[in-house]
This record gives C-alpha cells, structure tokens and sequence, in this order.
C-alpha cells in the first residue's frame, strides 16, 4: 500500500514540477511581451 502511495506522488511531482515552470514561463513571456497589462 504504501509503494503505491509513494510511486502516484512521485509521479503527480514529476508532472507538476514541469507544469508549473511552464507556466511561470509563460507569464514571465506574456508580461515581457505586453507589459501594461497586470494579468
């Protein structure tokens, strides 16, 4: 019970570490891109 455990959250943080770089790239690209706009 616990391997299953420990193998979904390694799993779910190799997916969600990538994402949310991603989407910090993003907005670092969209604020260079159109810096008067706050979102």
């Amino acid at each position: 019970m616990t391997k299953i455990v420990f193998i979904l959250l390694t799993l779910i943080i190799a997916v969600f570490i990538p994402l949310m770089i991603f989407a910090q790239d993003q907005q670092d690209v969209t604020s260079r891109r159109a810096p008067c706009r706050s979102l």
